[in-house]
C-alpha cells in the first residue's frame, strides 16, 4: 500500500520561519523547530535525521604552530665569555633571554588558541546534543503513540532472569541514570546489565554504593584474587601505572570490570612499590573525588546518622554498614569491632580470622573489599 503523499503549503512554512525570525531565534534553533513542524505535518512519512551544522572531525585553524626557536649553546668553564650584551662571538644574556621570552609567548598563544577551540567545540557539541535530544523525544512519542494504537505496549518492563529461576546474585550497583525525566538504577548482575526504577528506600544512595567507593573496593577485591598483580612488585620493584595497564589492564575483575578502568584516576607516570601502595593511592584519590562532589555528607548522614547521633565517620556503627552481610557484621561486632574506625584499623587477615572463628567465613577478596570500603569512607571526611 502506497503511503499518502503530503503537500506542504510553502506559504505556511514561510510564515513559520518568519515567526521564528521575529522571535529572535538563532539559525540553528529555527532549523530544528521548522524541521519539527515539517515532520509533524508529514507524520506518516519516513524521517531522516541530519545535523543542521555538522561538527567537523578536524579544524585546521586549531592546529598548533609553535616551533622552538631558542637553542642553548653550552658554556665552558674558564673559556666562555659571559656578558649581558651581544658581541661578534657571544649572543649575551639579553638576547638569549629575549629568545626564551619569544618562545614562551608563542607557547602561550598556542595554549590560548587551544582553549578557544575547546570552547567552540563545547558550544557546537551542546547544540548537536540538543538536536539529538529533540529527535529522541520525537521518536519516543512516535513509538508510544504507535504502541498505544496497536495495543502492543507491554504492561510492565521485563528483564532476563538467570537460569533455574534463582534470585539474582553477584549484583553490583553501577549508578543512577535519568530516562525521560524518571530516575532509574543500573545494576550489573549474572543475567547482564539491567535497569530498575529508583526506589526511595533503595540502598543505592548509601555511600558504600557510590561508584567511586565501589571502584576502590573492586580494586581491593581484584588484588586479593589475582596474584599476578602482586607478582609485578617482586623485591619492592617500583612499577608504573602504564606498566600495570599494559600487562594486566584488560584483566576482568570479579564483578566484570577492567582493571585498567579502575586505575584511570591515577596520573600518568605514577609509580608504586607494592600493590598496597597502588590500592592506597587509588582509594585516596577516589575518596577525594567523592569528598568534593557535594553528595557525600547527605549520604553519610542518611546511612550512619553522621552529625546527628554519630559525631565522626570513624564513630559510625558497623551495625549500619550495609557493605558487609548481616552474619559477618554480627561476628565483627561480637569481637568488639563496633565502629568504622575500628574496622579500618584492622588488617584484612585479622577480619578473616574473626569471621572464620564465628563460623561465617567469607572469601579473602570480599573481606579486602569491606576493609577498603571502610577506609575510603573514612577518607571522605
Amino acid at each position: 500500500m502506497t503511503a499518502p503523499s503530503v503537500d506542504f503549503d510553502i506559504t505556511t512554512v514561510t510564515q513559520v520561519v518568519n515567526a521564528l525570525t521575529q522571535a529572535g531565534l538563532s539559525t540553528h534553533d529555527k532549523l530544528v523547530i521548522t524541521g519539527q513542524f515539517l515532520s509533524a505535518q508529514a507524520g506518516e512519512e519516513r524521517r531522516i535525521f541530519s545535523y543542521s551544522e555538522p561538527l567537523a572531525a578536524t579544524e585546521p585553524a586549531c592546529a598548533p604552530t609553535f616551533v622552538r626557536a631558542f637553542a642553548h649553546v653550552d658554556w665552558v668553564d674558564g673559556e666562555s665569555v659571559v656578558q649581558a650584551g651581544e658581541s661578534s662571538v657571544e649572543d649575551g644574556f639579553n638576547k638569549r633571554f629575549h629568545a626564551i621570552e619569544r618562545d614562551l609567548d608563542a607557547l602561550g598563544a598556542d595554549a590560548a588558541k587551544a582553549f578557544d577551540c575547546l570552547a567552540e567545540v563545547r558550544g557546537a557539541l551542546q547544540k548537536l546534543l540538543e538536536e539529538v535530544r529533540t529527535e529522541l523525544n520525537r521518536l519516543n512519542a512516535d513509538v508510544f503513540e504507535c504502541c498505544k494504537r496497536g495495543g502492543g505496549r507491554p504492561p510492565v518492563l521485563t528483564f532476563p532472569a538467570p537460569g533455574g529461576g534463582s534470585v539474582l546474585t553477584g549484583t553490583q550497583f553501577l549508578g543512577n541514570v535519568d530516562v525521560s525525566g524518571r530516575a532509574m538504577q543500573l545494576w550489573q548482575t549474572e543475567a547482564g546489565t539491567i535497569m530498575l526504577p529508583n526506589q526511595p528506600t533503595s540502598t543505592a544512595g548509601d555511600p558504600w554504593n557510590d561508584p567511586r567507593v565501589l571502584r576502590s573496593a573492586e580494586l581491593a577485591r581484584t588484588i586479593a584474587a589475582n596474584k599476578a598483580i602482586d607478582a609485578m612488585f617482586t623485591d619492592n620493584k617500583a612499577v608504573t601505572k602504564e606498566a600495570i595497564v599494559k600487562q594486566l589492564g584488560n584483566t576482568l575483575t570479579p564483578n566484570g570490570m577492567r582493571l585498567g578502568d579502575l586505575l584511570a584516576i591515577l596520573p600518568t607516570g605514577t609509580r608504586f612499590a607494592s600493590s598496597a601502595d597502588l590500592l592506597r593511592d587509588v582509594t585516596e584519590r577516589e575518596a577525594a573525588a567523592l569528598r568534593t562532589s557535594g553528595t557525600v555528607d547527605a549520604a553519610l548522614t542518611a546511612a550512619f546518622g553522621l552529625g546527628t547521633d554519630v559525631a565522626t565517620i570513624a564513630d559510625a556503627p558497623v551495625e549500619r554498614f550495609g557493605a558487609i552481610p548481616v552474619a559477618q557484621r554480627q561476628a565483627l561486632i561480637k569481637a568488639g569491632i563496633t565502629t568504622l574506625g575500628a574496622l579500618a584499623a584492622k588488617q584484612p587477615s585479622d577480619l578473616a580470622y574473626i569471621v572464620k572463628k564465628a563460623g561465617v567465613s567469607a572469601p579473602a577478596s570480599e573481606i579486602a573489599a569491606w576493609h577498603t570500603t571502610a577506609d575510603a569512607l573514612l577518607k571522605t571526611k
